[in-house]
């Protein structure tokens, strides 16, 4: 038996966590309470939030990083760096947080890790990663809807983060769920996905349609919102 890991049923896995990716209000949320049921540990997350019935279920110290690498980089979780930059004592509590999950099957979930992704393949070990995009307007009313973001500057946020989503996705592969699917087929999409990486799909009782807003049909995408969506949506 070689490396930390766990074990499930006699048989032994190596720690390999995964990592949810996806844009604020792309149900990330939705995605990480799946995987949750699926058996993976996200650790003390929120499990209900202004905004958010179920909980963001991000855990603080993930959060606290990514903000903090951010502002270090000149930039923030709405405004976006250019470069992205990290500290030693950074690093030092990014591995801390990693080598306190050994050992089981665990993984997180943040929107802003697509904008400090780098910083996190520096220190984890084999990731698995599964992701989520949603359509651009429906994202551009949530955020002007719950952080009283501009419509157009939602957009732009959008086209910012699922850039690096779609730039990600062609170098690893990863599975990509629409969070703009008919419920059965999400249902279906999420369990072929979680599936994907090796895990048992949980019963699915998080997800609930009731709880996900804006979806109704949506307008023709102008260039390149609509290039990075349709790419994104056909993984």
């Amino acid at each position: 038996m070689g490396g930390k890991g766990y074990e499930v049923d006699g048989i032994w896995f190596v720690t390999r966590p995964v990592v949810v990716l996806g844009m604020h209000r792309s149900g990330t949320s939705c995605l990480a309470g799946l995987l949750q049921e699926a058996g993976v540990d996200f650790g003390e997350v929120p499990t209900r939030s202004i905004g958010n019935a179920r909980g963001s279920r991000e855990h603080p110290e993930v959060v606290s990083l990514n903000d903090s690498v951010l502002s270090r980089s000149g930039g923030s979780w709405d405004y976006p760096p250019t470069t992205l930059r990290w500290s030693r004592t950074q690093k030092v509590r990014r591995d801390s947080f990693i080598e306190m999950n050994e050992g089981k099957l665990w993984g997180f979930k943040d929107p802003r890790t697509l904008l400090t992704l780098p910083f996190w393949e520096d220190g984890l070990s084999e990731p698995r990663f599964i992701a989520t995009v949603r359509h651009p307007f429906a994202v551009a009313k949530s955020l002007e809807k719950a952080r009283g973001i501009d419509f157009f500057d939602g957009l732009d946020l959008w086209l910012k983060y699922n850039h690096e989503l779609l730039k990600a996705r062609r170098r690893l592969g990863f599975p990509v769920l629409s969070f703009n699917l008919e419920a059965s087929s999400y249902d279906r999409a999420a369990r072929a996905a979680i599936s994907s990486l090796g895990l048992k799909p949980g019963n699915g009782i998080f997800f609930a349609d009731s709880l996900r807003h804006g979806r109704e049909v949506q307008p023709t995408l102008a260039q390149p919102l609509s290039t990075i969506y349709e790419e994104l949506i056909a993984c």
